[in-house]
């Protein structure tokens, strides 16, 4: 299994942890060009390095291989989103989890429902939000007057 990492901040590092507990044995490709970030992932595993033939931190998602991957996660600021999104999909990878804010700005959403028709049916938006209570209680709140806040 290859795993893709985009993003190795306080929430890529949260990802890691979720899946290196389930999948030591996958082959992790890290995209993460921040020194103090990269330190995360040897506090999470200091062996995580020493398996240089199936683990790999790279500066750029330029620097990806070609191969397939299984999924990637891409929890980076979103001021570089589309332009990582767009080299993904140079990629044969068979899910993709874009954290959101997807983008900063209207002009790459414009930019991206233009490309729309393009994409493979593999990408999704993770909005945890959505099903945390305290949310599922203004949804209803707000469901049981027709929509409108008073």
């Amino acid at each position: 299994m290859n795993i893709l990492l985009i993003g190795f901040g306080s929430l890529g590092a949260r990802h890691f942890q979720s899946i290196y507990s389930d999948y030591k044995e996958a082959n992790y490709y890290i995209v993460e060009p921040n020194e103090d970030n990269r330190n995360l992932i040897l506090n999470l595993d200091p062996n995580f390095l020493n398996q240089k033939e199936k683990n790999f931190i790279l500066d750029s998602v330029d620097d990806l291989q070609y191969i397939s991957y299984d999924f990637c996660i891409v929890s980076t600021p979103s001021l570089p989103r589309l332009q990582i999104i767009k080299s993904l999909l140079k990629h044969n990878i068979k899910l993709i989890i874009v954290e959101k804010l997807l983008f900063p700005k209207l002009s790459d959403y414009l930019e991206m429902i233009k490309m729309l028709d393009t994409f493979p049916p593999n990408i999704y938006v993770n909005c945890p939000r959505r099903v945390y209570p305290a949310y599922k209680k203004v949804k209803d709140l707000v469901g049981s007057q027709n929509g409108k806040l008073s």
